[in-house]
């Protein structure tokens, strides 16, 4: 685990219980964002004490500025955006103020948008053990020439607040626990369906989603309810410190997100470097002119940190 998130996890956990308030208050998040690794399971455990959970797939996700990502246009009042390559890229989008977190829709495997005219409230700040929050959000959007109206129905509850053991001696003293029930209704000329996702999520103080989550996925038809599947999932790692530098506003890639190539610009004799998401150095060099072009069709797809002096700039390659 990334040492500077690992002396603050630990340094928490020295805290008496009494200094911490028992509520979630709006997040400071890293402007760079983070880069997190959860482990999925099909099992759920119970309580506080993960230590034995296991996983059957390590699962890494980006959570990057929305501004940085593929789809950013359609998103425009999106903050920060989850990124993750499974069977295909998906994006999800939120915003972050003083009175919630707001999630605006997203992009699938097959590149469907799915974009919301209002944001639906996930979590609402502050939020204090034994309050309850509700939202709903009806819209229409278009699936491939289809058109779909969909209904969407959120409870979430602040059940409890505790110490959270995961695997790896990875630790979060200060952890709030929310059931959340969401209904997803989608209804058109071809289309009838109903999702009910049950979750017990555990969600820590400035940390951007949930640390660990338990969930039901059931589909809903005719008043019947069926479980398609259950599984947890945990946080195992983040490779980004919380300690970075900010981005700085002189040094900059272009386009950003790239596909085949990049041009980077700095200052002229300055040696650069480019380094993946785990720190690795994936490409380096020096700037004979302002303008640095260098190819980046073979590079997996995610961020990147190009770094120049005491300059720093994300790139996102997109395939």
């Amino acid at each position: 685990m990334n040492p500077t998130i690992r002396t603050l996890l630990m340094s928490a956990m020295a805290l008496p219980a009494a200094s911490i308030a028992q509520s979630l208050q709006a997040p400071d998040l890293h402007p760079q964002g983070y880069t997190f690794i959860y482990g999925v399971s099909n099992q759920q455990p119970e309580g506080w004490d993960w230590t034995n959970a296991f996983s059957l797939q390590d699962v890494a996700l980006e959570f990057l500025p929305a501004d940085s990502t593929a789809y950013a246009d359609g998103f425009s009042n999106a903050d920060f955006a989850q990124v993750v390559n499974a069977q295909g890229t998906q994006y999800a989008y939120y915003s972050y103020d003083p009175d919630g977190m707001g999630f605006w829709g997203g992009v699938d495997a097959n590149g469907i948008q799915v974009i919301h005219p209002d944001e639906i409230v996930t979590m609402p700040y502050p939020f204090s053990v034994g309050d309850v929050h509700q939202d709903s959000l009806s819209f229409v959007f278009d699936a491939a020439g289809d058109l779909v109206h969909r209904d969407i129905h959120l409870t979430s509850v602040a059940t409890e607040w505790g110490a959270l053991l995961l695997p790896g001696e990875l630790a979060f003293s200060d952890v709030m626990r929310v059931e959340t029930e969401q209904l997803i209704e989608d209804s058109a000329a071809t289309i009838e369906a109903g999702l009910l996702l049950v979750t017990t999520a555990f969600w820590a103080q400035d940390m951007p989603l949930p640390v660990a989550q338990i969930y039901t996925y059931s589909e809903v038809a005719a008043g019947d309810t069926s479980v398609l599947f259950v599984g947890s999932e945990f946080m195992l790692e983040t490779t980004m410190s919380l300690g970075a530098e900010p981005l700085a506003k002189r040094m900059r890639a272009f386009p950003n997100p790239a596909h085949d190539r990049v041009q980077m610009e700095g200052e002229p004799g300055q040696l650069w470097e480019v380094r993946n998401a785990s720190g690795q150095v994936v490409a380096q060099g020096q700037f004979n002119d302002v303008v640095q072009g260098f190819d980046v069709s073979r590079w997996e797809a995610g961020a990147y940190f190009a770094t120049s002096g005491n300059q720093t700039t994300r790139l996102v390659v997109v395939h």
